[in-house]
């Protein structure tokens, strides 16, 4: 151990940063160790940065799918339940998915209407109760149709919007019982 401590002393690390300058040993080392410190601090933050990366990519694979169940389809959706995304809904975009949909999530029961603006493809409305049992159908709305407002005849409290034409290819009609897997309502 002894010898090992003289290389250590002869070593240029341990020789003075300003040769020929009087530093005192002590300031020395003192620089030594906080340099040595910083460079464990960026590995440390290095490895945290990679380990949330992973961490974070791990939890979105873990995430499920939000379905709208109606009989044996299982219908993929985004869900809408903010006045913003309401607002918004499925306008802007070019298309949608043939098997995917947009389900808006209100407050309570009522006779919300809809419109395209800024559409550009045509879809399906499925107007859903409380009780989730399909109440009315809208099928095949152009986005010309603005600004007229499509409307449920019976209360709704969800919605779902699909490609026109997906409702007659499924056979989806009124009264069919619609169920959620992976989506959280509020009560």
């Amino acid at each position: 151990m002894q010898h090992i401590l003289e290389k250590i002393k002869k070593s240029k690390w341990n020789q003075p940063l300003f040769p020929g300058k009087k530093i005192d040993k002590l300031l020395n080392w003192i620089f030594w160790m906080v340099l040595l410190a910083a460079i464990v601090v960026i590995i440390l933050i290095i490895i945290f940065g990679i380990y949330s990366k992973i961490y974070n990519a791990s939890q979105v694979i873990i995430q499920k799918e939000r379905i709208v169940k109606i009989g044996n389809l299982k219908i993929p959706v985004e869900i809408a339940d903010s006045s913003q995304e309401w607002q918004r809904g499925l306008s802007g975009r070019k298309f949608l998915d043939w098997n995917r949909g947009m389900l808006f999530v209100f407050p309570s029961p009522g006779y919300y209407g809809f419109w395209m603006p800024n559409m550009h493809f045509p879809i399906d409305i499925i107007w859903i109760d409380s009780k989730k049992r399909i109440v009315d159908i809208s099928e095949n709305i152009l986005p010309e149709s603005y600004p007229q407002k499509f409307y449920p005849k019976l209360p709704s409290q969800y919605v779902l919007e699909v490609n026109a034409g997906f409702v007659r290819s499924n056979k989806i009609g009124v009264g069919d019982l619609v169920l959620f897997e992976n989506i959280e309502l509020e009560r």
